[in-house]
C-alpha cells in the first residue's frame, strides 16, 4: 500500500519542513477567545481563527510555599520549548493546611505541598493572630501584591504566547477537611473562617469544621465579598486577550448554582468593559459529569469516576465531543500515578483526546520522570497538527477508521492515530492526497508522498511499529460531497436508488439500513424513499453524535396520507417517544399540522409539543426543528411556524434515528422522504432557508487553505480558485455625539453610559430622586454631577459601538463651594490617564478640557471624580458633564423609515435564565438583581423565600420581588393581566403594583385565599429605556409568610415609525432598523454568490443570508440601540466559502 511506497522518499526534506511549521500559530495578541461561530469544539482569537489549547501546569505557579520562589519565566522557558500555549493558573484560598498534606501526593522527598502560601487575596491586617500565626485578615481590604502578581504573571504569558485559565477559587475535593487523608484541614486557617478576620464573618454556620457553605449561596455576606473579589480579578485582566476564567477547581456538583452566579456575574460585570472572556467549571472526581453539561460555562473539564483508574473511558479512550461545550481535559481531573511514569499510557492519551475533539492538558511536577516528558512532546506534537489543520470544519470522525481515532473533513483532510502497531482502514473520499507519516513515539516524520484514493475502505500500513500517525490532505479537486459544517452530525440525501443502505453524507458514517422493504423513488431534489404507513422504516445506529444537547432536524416530506391509528405519523426521532428524556423528533398528526416534539429531561411533565398549520397531503413539505437549550422553533417550508421557551438543557439519548416510524413501535409515516439532516447547534431561519433552497453548501472545498496568498479582495489558490471579499474600500466616516446630562437615564448601558464605584461595582438607580447612588454615603451620579464616597471615586464610563476616534469636551467645575479641600478629576482609557487636574474647591468657572483618543469597539473611557489630595470627601460634589463626538469608519449605512409592527411580550412566555433577555430583568427592590438557580428554574433573592419564576414571584422579609421591562423604543404599551394569591394556607396577602420609575400607574392588594385574582389593564407611553416594574410586596401586615403570587403581565407594545437617512453610524433610535452594507466586487469568474453574516457578539454571527452577486445589501429588522457585526464572505461554483472579510461593527 502507498505507505511502503515512499517510506524513505523525501523523509529528511519534509521533515525540515515540518519543523518550521511547529511554532507557526500566532500569539493570543488579537483579541479575547471566543466559542468558534462554526465548530464550537474550539475557542476562536479575534480574527475568527480556531484556537487549539494544550500545555503542563502546576500548582505553584501563581503562590508560593513556605520560602520557595517559583521561576515563572523558567517555566515559560518550558512550555515554549515543548510548544505549548495553555496554562491554569492555580489559587489557594487558604493560606496553610496540616503538616499531614507532606510531600504532595504522587511526589518525592520533602517537597511542601500548599503550606504558607502567599500572596493571597485579601490584606492580613490584624488586630489579631489567625491559626496560622499571622495577622488576622481584613476581608473588606485586598493585598494589591495578589493582583499584582496575576497581572504580570498573565503578561508574561501573554508575551511568550501563551493564554492562562484564571482559577477564581479552590476549596473542596483535595482541599477538603473531610478527605479520607487523615489530619487534612484547610478550613482552619481559611481566611472566611471566623477566627481567622476581623470582620465577624462565618463561614461555617453549620460547625462541622469545613466550611463547604462558603461554595455555596447560603451565606449572603460571604457571597458579597466574593463578588467583589471577582470583581477585582476582572478590573485587573480585562484589557488583556489571553486569559479565559474557571470557576472552581473541581468543585461539586450540588454547588452549581453557585458557580452559576459567579459566571453570571462576569458576564454581566464584563459587558460594560473592554473585553469579554469565557468562563468554565471544572468537574470533581466521581461526582459525576451531568452537572458540567447542564451548567451555563462557555468550557468544561471532564473528571473521571476515581483517580487513576485506567478503564475509565476519559483515561482508556475519551468520548468524542459534539460542541456541546468546548473540553479541557485535565489529568489532574483523571489521575496522576497512572501517567506519571508511563510515557506510553500518557502519550496515548493526548494524541485520542485531540482526535476525539478534547484539548488535552497536563497536571505536573515539571520534573523528569517519564509520562511527563511524553505527555509534553505529545501535546506540542498535536499544536502543531492543529495548526496545520482547518480547525474550523472538521470533526471527530471516528467511524471512518478502524483505530477509532479520527478528526477529519471528509474528502479535504484526515488526521489518523493508530495506538497500537500494524494497518488499520480508512474510509476515504476519491481523490489525491499528500500523505505524511509521523512517530509519535520519536517525533519524527517516517515518510510522505502523494497517493490517490478510489473512494471507500482503503488499507494503510505504517511505515514504523508501535504508535503511528497518518495525515492527509486533498491536492485535487474533489469528487466528494462530504460535508464541510462541522456541526453536521447526519446527512441522508437518499440518492443511492437500490440496496438496504442510505449513505450519511457527511463522512462520519452513520449509514442507515432500511428496514421491511421501503422502495427507492423520486425525491423532492433527486432520489428518496417512500414508505408504505404500515411496518417499514429506516434506522441508523447512533454511537453519540446523534444525541448533541443543541441540536436541528430537517427533512423534505410529501405524505400521501395524514390518516393514522395512532395520533400522529413521525417522520423522524431519536427515542422511544416524547416522555423518554433527551427524545427529539419531527411528525405530522393526523389533520395534516406538522409538529416538533421534545424532551429536555424528566419524564412525560418534560415533554414538548410544538405545532404548526395544516399542510397539504400530496405536496412537498420541508420540516425542521431547532433546540438551542433555550428555546424550542418549528420551521415549515423554510418560514418560523413557532417557538416555544423552556429554558433548559436537553440530556442525550442513546436511541437510534429512526425515520418513518416512532422509536418505540407504530406512528408510521406514509409517504416519501428526502434529505434527512441532523446538526449539533441550532440552525438560524437563514440556515434552515438555504438548506431548504439548496444554497446551503454541503461539498468540500476543492482547494487547501496552505496554499492560499491573500491580496486585495481575491485569493489565489494553486488549481481550482476560492473566492474572497473584504470591506476595503467601502467605508465613510461619521459623526455621533453623546453627552453625559443629554443620554442620561436609569438603565445600566443605555446609549453606552455605564455608571460605576471605582472598584468596578455598579451603581444603584434612586428612580425618587433620579440619582445614580454607591453603597458609600454621598457617593452618586446626576445627570450633570457626581461625588465621591469616602474611599472610592464615582465613575462614570462610556463604551465606544465602534472603532474610530473621540474628542471629548466640557468643563469640570466645584458645584459646592460650601468648604472642603477639592476634588481630582480625570479622563482615563483603561489604564491610560487621557487628562487629569485639581479643582480647588469654591473654582465655580472650572477647567475646560479638549481632549482626542482613538479607540476600538467596545473600548471604555472613565470620568472619575476622586476626593482629592486632602482624602476628605467633603462638599465634593463637581460638575463633570462630558460631551463625546465620536467619528467611526463603518460601511455605508442607511436607517429607512421602518414602522415597528406591535409587539406582544409575556412574562412567562419571555421567561429565560439571562437577565435582560426579552428586555426583562429580575430584581429586588434596592435594585439588586437577583441569581439564577438552574435547579428550582426561577430568580432567587438575597433574603429568604424571595424569588420569580416564569409566572409568579414571593418577596422577602424586608425587599419586594420586582420583576423589570424595559422598553426597546419608544411607544404605547397596553399592560394586561390577572394577580391572584398562590399560597391560601396562611398569611394576609400582598400588595401588587405596576410602576414606571417613581410613579404607580397601579396598585392593589391581594388578599390570601384570592385565587382568583384582580385583573388589570393599564396603558402608558414610554421613551427608549424607559422601565416598567411589576412588584409583589409583603403587604400591610409587614409578614412575607405564605405571600407567592402569580403576576404574570402582558405587555403590547406599539412603537412609533424611525426616519433617518445617514451615511454615518447614528445614536440609537427607537424602533428597528436597517443597515446597508456595500463591498468591492470579486472579479474571479466562478463567483457564486456573497454571503452577508451579522450578529450582535464580534466573530459570532447568528444570522447569515445569501445575496447574490450584487456588491450591496440592506439588512433589515435589526433592533435599534444594538451593536451589530457584520462580515462578508464570497462563494463559488463549486460551493466553496472564503474566509471572513474584516469585520465592521455598525451601531442602529
Amino acid at each position: 500500500m502507498p505507505g511502503n511506497i515512499l517510506r524513505v522518499l523525501g523523509a529528511v526534506l519534509f521533515a525540515t519542513c515540518f519543523a518550521t511549521t511547529l511554532h507557526a500559530q500566532t500569539g493570543p495578541t488579537s483579541g479575547p477567545l471566543r466559542i468558534h461561530p462554526t465548530n464550537p469544539r474550539y475557542f476562536a482569537d479575534a480574527t475568527g481563527r480556531p484556537v487549539y489549547l494544550t500545555g503542563s501546569h502546576v500548582w505553584q505557579n501563581l503562590q508560593e510555599g513556605n520560602s520557595i520562589t517559583f521561576n515563572f519565566s523558567a517555566y515559560l522557558d518550558k512550555l515554549q520549548s515543548n510548544n505549548h500555549n495553555f496554562i491554569r493558573l492555580w489559587i489557594a484560598e487558604s493560606p496553610q493546611a496540616d503538616v499531614a498534606l507532606m510531600p504532595a501526593p504522587g511526589f518525592t522527598g520533602n517537597t511542601p505541598w500548599y503550606q504558607k502560601t502567599a500572596p493571597l487575596p485579601y490584606a492580613r491586617t490584624g488586630p489579631g493572630i489567625a491559626a496560622d500565626g499571622s495577622p488576622k485578615f481584613n476581608l473588606t481590604q485586598f493585598d494589591q501584591a495578589y493582583f499584582d502578581r496575576l497581572r504580570a504573571r498573565v503578561l508574561a504569558a501573554r508575551d511568550r504566547g501563551i493564554y492562562i485559565s484564571i482559577m477564581l477559587f479552590n476549596f473542596r475535593d483535595v482541599w477538603n477537611a473531610n478527605a479520607p487523608t487523615p489530619g487534612r484541614n484547610v478550613w482552619r486557617y481559611h481566611p472566611y473562617n471566623a477566627s481567622n478576620n476581623v470582620n465577624g464573618i462565618n463561614g461555617d454556620p453549620n460547625g462541622n469544621s469545613n466550611g463547604e457553605e462558603t461554595h455555596t449561596l447560603q451565606l449572603a455576606a460571604v457571597t458579597q465579598l466574593q463578588d467583589a473579589y471577582v470583581r477585582k480579578v476582572v478590573d485587573t485582566v480585562n484589557d488583556l486577550n489571553n486569559v479565559i476564567f474557571e470557576i472552581s477547581n473541581a468543585d461539586q456538583p450540588g454547588d452549581l448554582a453557585w458557580q452559576s452566579h459567579m459566571a453570571t456575574l462576569i458576564r454581566t460585570y464584563e459587558a460594560g468593559k473592554a473585553s469579554q472572556h469565557a468562563v468554565g467549571i471544572t468537574g470533581g472526581v466521581g461526582t459525576g459529569n451531568t452537572a458540567l453539561l447542564n451548567s451555563p460555562a462557555d468550557w468544561l473539564s471532564f473528571a473521571a469516576g476515581a483517580l487513576d483508574n485506567a478503564g475509565d473511558p476519559f483515561i482508556s479512550s475519551p468520548p468524542a465531543t459534539d460542541g456541546t461545550k468546548i473540553s479541557i481535559l485535565d489529568t489532574d481531573h483523571l489521575g496522576y500515578a497512572l501517567f506519571q511514569n508511563n510515557p506510553s499510557a500518557t502519550s496515548m492519551w493526548v494524541w485520542k483526546s485531540f482526535l476525539r475533539g478534547h484539548h488535552p492538558i497536563l497536571m505536573e511536577d515539571l520534573q523528569g520522570s517519564t509520562g511527563w516528558v511524553a505527555g509534553r512532546s505529545a501535546m506540542g506534537q498535536t499544536r502543531s497538527y492543529a495548526t496545520r489543520m482547518d480547525l474550523a470544519t472538521v470533526a471527530p470522525r471516528s467511524a471512518l477508521s478502524t483505530t477509532g481515532y479520527c478528526l477529519a473533513n471528509p474528502g479535504r483532510e484526515y488526521l489518523v492515530y493508530q495506538p497500537a502497531s500494524g494497518g488499520f482502514s480508512l474510509d476515504v473520499v476519491a481523490g489525491t492526497y499528500t500523505y505524511e507519516w509521523f512517530n509519535p513515539t520519536t517525533g519524527t516524520v517516517a515518510a510522505s508522498g502523494t497517493i490517490g484514493a478510489q473512494g471507500g475502505s482503503q488499507t494503510f500500513t505504517p511505515p514504523l511499529s508501535g504508535p503511528a500517525v497518518l495525515y492527509l490532505k486533498s491536492s485535487t479537486t474533489l469528487t466528494s460531497t462530504a460535508s464541510t459544517d462541522a456541526t453536521a452530525m447526519g446527512h441522508w440525501p437518499f440518492e443511492e436508488g437500490a440496496g438496504t443502505i442510505a449513505g450519511d453524507k457527511t463522512g462520519n458514517g452513520l449509514h442507515g439500513t432500511l428496514v421491511n422493504g421501503p422502495t427507492w423513488s423520486a425525491g423532492k431534489t433527486a432520489g428518496g424513499i417512500t414508505f408504505d404507513g404500515i411496518n417499514d422504516y429506516l434506522q441508523v445506529s447512533n454511537p453519540g453524535p446523534l444525541s448533541p444537547q443543541k441540536v436541528t432536524l430537517a427533512v423534505w416530506a410529501k405524505p400521501s396520507s395524514f390518516a393514522n391509528t395512532d395520533w400522529n405519523s413521525t417522520l423522524a426521532n431519536v427515542g422511544l417517544h416524547e416522555w423518554s428524556d433527551g427524545y427529539y423528533g419531527l411528525a405530522i398528526t393526523t389533520t395534516g399540522k406538522p409538529l416538533a416534539l421534545l424532551n429536555i429531561g424528566g419524564g412525560e411533565p418534560n415533554a414538548y409539543y410544538l405545532e404548526g398549520a395544516a399542510i397539504s397531503a400530496g405536496q412537498w413539505h420541508h420540516l425542521a426543528l431547532s433546540y438551542d437549550n433555550a428555546t424550542l422553533r418549528l420551521y415549515v417550508d423554510g418560514v418560523a411556524a413557532g417557538s416555544l421557551s423552556i429554558n433548559r438543557i436537553r440530556p442525550s439519548n442513546a436511541s437510534p434515528l429512526l425515520v418513518a416510524r416512532r422509536g418505540d413501535a407504530g406512528y408510521h409515516f406514509k409517504g416519501t422522504l428526502d434529505d434527512v439532516r441532523i446538526f449539533s447547534r441550532a440552525m438560524t431561519t437563514t440556515d434552515i432557508g438555504a438548506i431548504m433552497q439548496g444554497t446551503a453548501t454541503t461539498t468540500a472545498s476543492s482547494s487547501s487553505p496552505d496554499t492560499a496568498s491573500t491580496t486585495s479582495g481575491t485569493t489565489s489558490t494553486a488549481g481550482p480558485t476560492t473566492s474572497t471579499t473584504t470591506a476595503s474600500g467601502t467605508t465613510i466616516t461619521g459623526t455621533t455625539t453623546y453627552r453625559a446630562s443629554t443620554d442620561f437615564s436609569g438603565v445600566q448601558g443605555q446609549r453606552g453610559w455605564f455608571y460605576l464605584d471605582s472598584t468596578g461595582n455598579r451603581l444603584t438607580f434612586n428612580s425618587a430622586t433620579s440619582i445614580w447612588q454607591g453603597s458609600e454615603a454621598y457617593l452618586q451620579l446626576t445627570a450633570t454631577d457626581g461625588h465621591p464616597g469616602a474611599t472610592r471615586d464615582a465613575v462614570r464610563r462610556w463604551v465606544a459601538p465602534g472603532a474610530g476616534t473621540v474628542q471629548i469636551t466640557g468643563t469640570a467645575r466645584d458645584a459646592d463651594s460650601g468648604g472642603g479641600g477639592g476634588v481630582t478629576v480625570s479622563i482615563r482609557k483603561g489604564s491610560t490617564v487621557l487628562w487629569q487636574q485639581a479643582i480647588a474647591n469654591g473654582n465655580s468657572t472650572g477647567v475646560t478640557f479638549n481632549v482626542t483618543a482613538t479607540l476600538t469597539s467596545g473600548e471604555a473611557l472613565d470620568f472619575v471624580i476622586n476626593r482629592g489630595s486632602d482624602g476628605s470627601n467633603s462638599y465634593d460634589t463637581t460638575a463633570f458633564d462630558p460631551t463625546i463626538t465620536f467619528s467611526t469608519t463603518t460601511a455605508s449605512s442607511t436607517t429607512t423609515s421602518t414602522p415597528i409592527a406591535t409587539g406582544t411580550y409575556r412574562a412567562s412566555t419571555d421567561f429565560s435564565a439571562v437577565q435582560g433577555q426579552r428586555s426583562w430583568f429580575y430584581l429586588d427592590s434596592t435594585g439588586t438583581r437577583l441569581t439564577f438557580n438552574t435547579a428550582t428554574n426561577s430568580w432567587q433573592g438575597s433574603e429568604a423565600y424571595l424569588q420569580l419564576t416564569a409566572t409568579d414571584g414571593h418577596p422577602g422579609a424586608t425587599r419586594d420581588a420586582v420583576r423589570r421591562w424595559v422598553a426597546p423604543g419608544a411607544g404605547a404599551v397596553q399592560i394586561t393581566g390577572t394577580a391572584r394569591d398562590l399560597d391560601p394556607q396562611g398569611g394576609s396577602g400582598v400588595t401588587v403594583s405596576i410602576r414606571k420609575g417613581a410613579t404607580v400607574l397601579w396598585q392593589q392588594p391581594i388578599a390570601n385565599g384570592n385565587t382568583t385574582g384582580i385583573t388589570f389593564n393599564v396603558t402608558t407611553t414610554l421613551a427608549t429605556g424607559d422601565a416598567l416594574d411589576f412588584v409583589i410586596n409583603r403587604g400591610s401586615d409587614g409578614s412575607n409568610s405564605y405571600d407567592t403570587t402569580a403576576f404574570d403581565p402582558t405587555i403590547t407594545f406599539s412603537s412609533s415609525t424611525v426616519t433617518s437617512t445617514t451615511g454615518t453610524t447614528p445614536p440609537p433610535t427607537t424602533g428597528t432598523a436597517a443597515v446597508t452594507l456595500s463591498w468591492n466586487r470579486n472579479t474571479e469568474p466562478d463567483l457564486s454568490f456573497y454571503r452577508v453574516y451579522y450578529g450582535t457578539s464580534s466573530r459570532n454571527y447568528s444570522n447569515s443570508m445569501g445575496v447574490g452577486t450584487t456588491t450591496s445589501s440592506t439588512i433589515s429588522n435589526l433592533t435599534s440601540g444594538t451593536i451589530y457585526y457584520f462580515a462578508i464572505t464570497a462563494v463559488d461554483t463549486s460551493g466553496n466559502q472564503s474566509p471572513y472579510s474584516q469585520e465592521i461593527a455598525v451601531s442602529r
